[in-house]
């Protein structure tokens, strides 16, 4: 009778005695790697200096351009800066689709000509984007802002158009047929 009141406070207490075990064996554990790490925070740092290492070069971002794209710009948070051109915006034409939009835009001396977005406007500048009051036009890989000549006092700057184009091809109109909600 005996065997059997240990066998059964055996059975009662296992649980706990093996959890008992378990949590110690992890407390051992923590302490080993907290007294690692420590040592590792007392060793001094290598001097690259004292080795003869030359420091490392820092990456070349411009080999990294081709998978991620070019840098953003650092001014991105309003219109680019005013251009110093001598080019006068006469009129800006926003479409549903910023690259079918496009600008009438007069150079100095020059009859006004319609440029779309992309176009090359002289030697290394572009129209980069049309909005409603302004352009803006990439000028050797940075953006400028042109903007509608103010007329006077109280008059409201040249007028401008929002452009919504039917479809080009009943192919185009069978496809807005489909995203449209039923």
């Amino acid at each position: 009778m005996p065997f059997q009141a240990a066998l059964r406070r055996t059975r009662l207490y296992a649980p706990q005695l093996v959890a008992a075990l378990l949590a110690l064996a992890m407390s051992f554990s923590l302490a080993l790697e907290i007294r690692d790490w420590l040592q590792l925070q007392q060793m001094p740092t290598p001097a690259s200096a004292a080795t003869g290492q030359t420091a490392p070069r820092p990456l070349d971002l411009e080999h990294l351009e081709p998978l991620f794209g070019p840098a953003a710009t650092a001014g991105t948070n309003g219109p680019p800066p005013a251009t110093n051109l001598g080019i006068t915006l006469l009129g800006s034409f926003v479409h549903v689709d910023p690259q079918r939009s496009s600008a009438i835009i007069q150079l100095s001396g020059g009859k006004p000509r319609r440029y779309r977005i992309g176009e090359e406007i002289q030697a290394g500048i572009r129209l980069h984007a049309v909005y409603r009051e302004r352009v803006e036009l990439e000028r050797n890989g940075r953006l400028e802002n042109l903007s509608f000549p103010s007329l006077g006092k109280g008059t409201r700057n040249a007028p401008t158009a929002e452009v919504t184009a039917p479809p080009e091809s009943p192919a185009d109109s069978a496809d807005a047929d489909e995203d449209a909600p039923e």
